[in-house]
């Protein structure tokens, strides 16, 4: 899954407009502000704000959300957000999963 970006005149329309694509809601995400929103002087020279919600942690919170509330083992993620095979040897997940923690 690619990057999820949009745009809108302020950072909270922007975020609506990805999460009503990504089908999310706003605690599922991670969302990175890359521009925020400005008026400019009287209508000119206005600018979108601009955000992207991020792929991989973006696939882990799908993922998660679709499974409802089954449990889903490490080994299940690797292979559907990874694409890796069982028994691979990495912590790349438990990376994203801490990250993940600390934003919500």
């Amino acid at each position: 899954m690619e990057p999820i970006e949009a745009e809108g005149r302020t950072v909270k329309e922007a975020v609506e407009a990805a999460l009503s694509r990504s089908g999310l809601r706003r605690d599922q995400v991670e969302i990175t502000v890359m521009q925020e929103g400005s008026t400019g002087f009287m209508g000119l020279g206005a600018k979108p704000a601009k955000i992207r919600l991020t792929e991989k942690e973006t696939s882990i919170l799908k993922y998660l959300y679709r499974s409802g509330e089954k449990v889903v083992t490490r080994e299940v993620l690797l292979h559907e957000v990874w694409g890796y095979n069982a028994g691979v040897t990495t912590h790349t997940l438990e990376t994203h999963i801490y990250r993940l923690r600390q934003k919500i």
